[in-house]
């Protein structure tokens, strides 16, 4: 088969060129040839294809020497052999020291065929040897600029070769590295098995992928991921290993990092009291694509089964659907908006949520995202609705008390002048029995603007230190007579029960009241339990029940098991007036009552009813540590007598005024008057004997009763003094419970109240004075 051969003919003679290539192609070569006889031609021709030279060794313009020394100057591979008709055995020696690769004589161009396959051969050869070198110098060049390490190992793990990366990762140096085990790295980190398995891996021909913690030349711990590859030989035999290895303590760090705050953020999430949502924009409108995991403990729904259109609204109230979806509006506008409605949780129940959300737009200022988060605000709800209620009831308090303190100046002229006019013996029988109507009817007046005042908590107490269950038995004595057959009473004591600083009368109406309507929310029988106990109330208690305080407390509970409150009256069963009983059978004012002295006696009131299963009603008084001195109060059984003395009478109303200096100036006392405070002082004269001031509490001028009797006292430190008035503590505060020294009148009283109370006083009766 003929053999293509690019050829270039170096040859003065045109005659011996031709045989040459006769030659060539005798020898079953094709030569494609070109004859040049000039240096410069001949560097012309000098190109990348060339398969082999041919040169005369002397010619006119050109010499064999000269080929051989351009070729070697431009590095050219092709082989070049002399074919010269004169060369002498020192001019072969001479040119294949010069880089020739053979000669023949012209008149042996015979062997031309041998010489020519032989020079390609070797050629070949030399550009293969050279390309595998080129292959080595590269491929060692990559190795060595490899980020990552890499090692080459015999079978038994002995270290041969390690480049620059590796010597940076561990800190040693190549020759430190080479004919050492790579155990010598070792950190401790892994056990036996593990360097155990990973060699059966390895013996067993199979690449070994993983990590571990291995230990640098100054001692430090890093992490590696490696790819280790057995090498066979010929005979298939595992010779070496090569281990690539790559540094990832960043990396471990960096994901340790990443799990961490991973965890951080799902533990935060779990344990937040909000639900954080993601809505995106789906053919226009916002679509749930994910909610935090906490739903499921806030709500009870897994977080998979709320991302979906149209879920999150259907479990909103129907009644707050509109007002939730008005808000996109606002929301694509101002990025933001913030709403509350109740959603039903999973337990089928109603909560309310706030729920606010922040709008995400893309670089172009298109909305593409929102960001929500839903917070139940139920327990908030409560709160503020508790505070309205108590809100509430303090303004019809304070309304009930203004009414009550005008009501009761005008019962006291009543009651007076009854008074008066049934002790006047001239009287007949009918208009006495007429004035004895109108005594009765002012004093069922007067009772019933004491509930007003006790509601308001305007009602004077008389308190000392009680156990509960002393006031419990007593009223149970009472509540035996007034409770049906088919209503059984059941009495819990707590033994050891604290003490508390209290009005044992007011606790006993409380009670009462609470008992009786206890025993009228069940008109087809059941049962009634009391229940005393100590309570610890703490601030987390607090945070739910605005009228609770922390501290230590007794809790009166009554329990029924009667028809249960409607939730929509719970609201109102404190206002005064406010019955749903009948008409006739009620006047409204019990459980306001109720209220008014639970909360003068700074405790409060919490109610929890269902409907068909009953109510109760659980009652805080604080606990007192330090048991008081109790006052005395004999009972005066004897007449009431008057006396000569002189009284300083201060009374803004003017039928009052009239009646108590009437009934004063019946039992011989001097009255001295003054329509105010102002006008006392102002009439006051320190050479004057007064033995009494008899005065009214809230009066026009800017003066109360107590303001003038600090005054009155700088003067005339002994000077007693009585106060009256339609309503006082709220006045003068926690400071005028009636204690040793301080005498009060409550209005509406009678002639006779008013003599006694006057004449104690007067005899210096060391007892506080109330007659109401």
């Amino acid at each position: 088969m003929a053999i293509p051969l690019k050829t270039l003919i170096v040859e003065d003679s045109a005659i011996d060129a031709e045989l040459l290539v006769i030659a060539l192609r005798s020898a079953g070569f094709v030569p494609e040839w070109k004859r040049v006889d000039t240096e410069k031609d001949f560097e012309a021709a000098l190109n990348p294809g060339l398969e082999i030279i041919f040169s005369d060794f002397t010619m006119p313009n050109f010499s064999g020497f000269r080929v051989l020394q351009i070729l070697r100057e431009q590095n050219f591979e092709a082989p070049c052999i002399i074919v010269s008709g004169t060369i002498g055995e020192e001019q072969v020696v001479e040119s294949m020291k010069s880089g020739a690769t053979d000669y023949v004589v012209k008149d042996r161009l015979d062997r031309l065929s041998l010489v020519v396959r032989r020079a390609l051969r070797e050629a070949r050869e030399r550009m293969d040897r050279r390309t595998a070198e080129e292959q080595v110098r590269i491929q060692t060049i990559a190795l060595e600029a490899a980020a990552n390490g890499i090692l080459i190992t015999d079978r038994s793990g002995k270290i041969l070769w390690a480049n620059v990366a590796f010597s940076n990762m561990t800190g040693y140096t190549l020759e430190e590295a080479v004919n050492a085990n790579p155990g010598f790295r070792q950190s401790s980190q892994q056990s036996g098995d593990f360097y155990q398995e990973l060699r059966r891996t390895l013996l067993s021909g199979q690449i070994w992928r993983g990590g571990m913690t291995n230990r640098r030349k100054d001692g430090t711990l890093y992490h590696e991921e490696m790819t280790i590859t057995p090498v066979r030989a010929a005979n298939d035999e595992i010779t070496h290993f090569i281990a690539v290895k790559q540094d990832v303590t960043e990396w471990k760090r960096a994901e340790t990092d990443l799990k961490a705050a991973r965890e951080k953020m799902d533990r935060l999430l779990a344990h937040s009291p909000a639900v954080i949502y993601s809505l995106q924009l789906d053919n226009g409108s916002f679509k749930p694509v994910w909610v935090s995991d906490n739903i499921k403990q806030l709500f009870g729904y897994e977080a998979q089964e709320t991302v979906g259109k149209g879920w999150w609204l259907e479990h909103i109230h129907q009644q707050d659907r509109r007002l939730a979806q008005s808000e996109e509006g606002s929301l694509r506008t101002l990025g933001h908006s913030i709403k509350e409605y109740r959603f039903q949780h999973a337990d089928g129940t109603f909560r309310w949520l706030s729920d606010e959300q922040r709008l995400i737009r893309d670089a172009q200022g298109q909305p593409v995202e929102v960001v929500g988060v839903w917070t139940d605000v139920t327990d908030r709800k409560s709160l503020e609705a508790q505070l309205r209620q108590a809100q509430k009831l303090e303004s019809i308090g304070q309304l009930a008390g203004g009414v009550a303190h005008d009501f009761n100046n005008i019962l006291t002229v009543i009651q007076g002048h009854a008074s008066l006019l049934m002790s006047n013996r001239s009287l007949g029988d009918s208009p006495l029995e007429s004035v004895q109507q109108i005594a009765l009817a002012s004093e069922r007046a007067a009772t019933l603007t004491r509930q007003l005042l006790t509601f308001s908590r305007k009602q004077v107490m008389q308190p000392r230190v009680l156990d509960l269950n002393e006031v419990v038995g007593n009223v149970i004595k009472m509540l035996k007579r007034i409770l049906r057959e088919d209503v059984s009473l059941r009495v819990n004591y707590s033994s050891n029960l604290s003490m508390v600083h209290a009005d044992a009368g007011m606790l006993e109406q409380v009670l009462m009241n609470l008992a009786v309507n206890a025993r009228d929310a069940m008109p087809h029988g059941g049962e009634l339990v009391i229940t005393t106990s100590d309570e610890s109330i703490g601030p987390e208690y607090v945070q739910m029940n605005a009228q609770g305080a922390p501290g230590e407390y007794v809790c009166l509970v009554v329990t029924d098991t009667g028809a249960g409150i409607p939730p929509e009256v719970l609201p109102r069963i404190f206002e005064p007036f406010f019955t749903t009983k009948p008409v006739g059978h009620g006047t409204g004012l019990g459980l306001a009552t109720v209220y008014g002295i639970v909360h003068q006696h700074r405790g409060w009131i919490k109610v929890y009813s269902e409907i068909n299963k009953g109510t109760v009603f659980r009652v805080y008084f604080p606990v007192i540590r330090e048991p008081e001195r109790r006052s005395a109060d004999p009972q005066r059984e004897e007449a009431v007598r008057g006396g000569t003395e002189t009284i300083l009478l201060v009374e803004d109303e003017d039928a009052v005024r009239t009646l108590a200096r009437s009934v004063l100036e019946r039992k011989g006392y001097k009255v001295i008057e003054a329509i105010s405070a102002v006008e006392a002082l102002r009439n006051w004269n320190p050479g004057a004997k007064v033995d009494l001031v008899l005065t009214d509490m809230v009066m026009p001028g800017g003066m109360t009763g107590l303001d003038l009797m600090k005054r009155l006292n700088a003067a005339a430190p002994s000077l007693p003094a009585i106060y009256t008035s339609g309503y006082s503590v709220d006045i003068v505060g926690k400071e005028f419970e009636l204690r040793d020294g301080i005498n009060f009148l409550q209005k509406p009283y009678g002639p006779k109240r008013l003599a006694q109370t006057v004449r104690d006083v007067l005899d210096h009766i060391p007892r506080p004075t109330l007659v109401a």
